[in-house]
């Protein structure tokens, strides 16, 4: 998460995600000499798959360890019927090029956000879940700015011990 500028998520993100999705809820281990390189988190949904979550370490790039588990996810979801593979969104045009290479096909997707009644978003828009666009896009040059300066300055050790509280505030 540091590469892309964002703040990481917290164990108990991760905790509740399987609690949510339970049964549904996929993910892949990619080892070396007895270290986790790469790791791919995805949920299943009617006949499709969602990937999530593919943290890597960069170091070990050039042994492809996410082609690895792309397709040992791939390979499962073959085997038991799934009929569409989410690669998920496009941040950077390598990303592009990687999920092209697989065939995927890139598509513009949306989101939409179900905020709480006492998050701060919706109060302010009048208790209706209307934030501007410019609040949550990505290209807004306070949301780069804030980006960089996480991605190039925050230390690492720093990060993962603010980075989960960044995160539970963000949408509050």
């Amino acid at each position: 998460m540091k590469r892309f500028g964002t703040p990481p998520h917290s164990l108990d993100y991760f905790l509740n995600k399987l609690k949510c999705f339970s049964n549904d809820l996929k993910l892949y281990l990619v080892t070396k000499d007895g270290l986790v390189v790469a790791a791919l988190m995805g949920f299943t949904c009617g006949k499709n798959i969602h990937i999530t979550k593919n943290p890597s370490l960069k170091k070990f790039w050039n042994c492809r360890p996410n082609d690895l588990a792309h397709w040992e996810f791939i390979k499962w979801g073959c085997e038991h019927g799934y009929t569409s593979f989410d690669f998920g969104p496009v941040r950077y045009e390598n990303q592009k090029r990687y999920k092209e290479k697989w065939g995927a096909k890139i598509q513009n997707n949306y989101i939409f956000y179900l905020y709480p009644e006492n998050s701060r978003l919706r109060q302010g828009y009048g208790g209706q879940a209307k934030p501007s666009k410019q609040n949550l896009t990505t290209h807004n040059l306070g949301f780069k700015f804030i980006s960089f300066i996480w991605k190039y300055f925050i230390p690492i050790s720093l990060a993962q011990h603010l980075g989960p509280i960044i995160r539970k505030r963000l949408a509050r």
